[in-house]
């Protein structure tokens, strides 16, 4: 389908919406070498009949974020947002308790999820525990109470401490 009056920019030929074969590429960079992993898939945009210049925004964008995002988490072993977001949710968590469950700030599971932010792999393993084993989310919670004991023993150290509360 045509697109009503917008034309070219590189050589003034008519626009047409449709999706195109394209290469998404990612470099992993490591200490000696670059590894350059890619994916085949369809981008929908804006493209020229005449040149072929591609013009994409909007949904359209969302798409090569979510190739690029997936490609990038499938390399680093980490879950992709779309993994992440199964999971939170085949558990239950709101996003906001996600993020106070598992660490990262309030907002990890947005940035998670919307792939602005790709969570480590020591939380993408805390992730994947916790979909394998649900039940591990009341162990999780209850280490994260305060603790009622007021003394500590340290390593190296005769006897315990006892933690005083200071008021300012």
């Amino acid at each position: 389908m045509c697109t009503e009056d917008k034309k070219c920019a590189v050589c003034g030929g008519s626009l047409i919406h449709e999706e195109r074969d394209r290469t998404c590429r990612y470099t992993k960079k490591t200490r000696n070498k670059h590894e350059v992993y890619s994916v085949q898939y369809h981008q929908p945009g804006l493209w020229c009949t005449t040149c072929g210049e591609g013009y994409i925004k909007g949904d359209d964008q969302k798409v090569h974020n979510a190739v690029f995002t997936t490609l990038r988490s499938k390399v680093e072993g980490v879950l992709s947002p779309t993994e992440i977001q199964c999971i939170r949710e085949n558990l239950g968590l709101s996003k906001r308790k996600a993020s106070l469950l598992i660490g990262g700030g309030h907002n990890a599971f947005q940035k998670y999820e919307t792939g602005e932010v790709m969570p480590s792999k020591s939380t993408s393993s805390l992730i994947r525990l916790l979909g394998a084993r649900p039940e591990l989310i009341s162990v999780l919670t209850s280490l994260q109470q305060p603790q009622q004991d007021k003394h500590i023993h340290l390593p190296n150290h005769q006897g315990d401490v006892k933690i005083q509360t200071v008021s300012a």
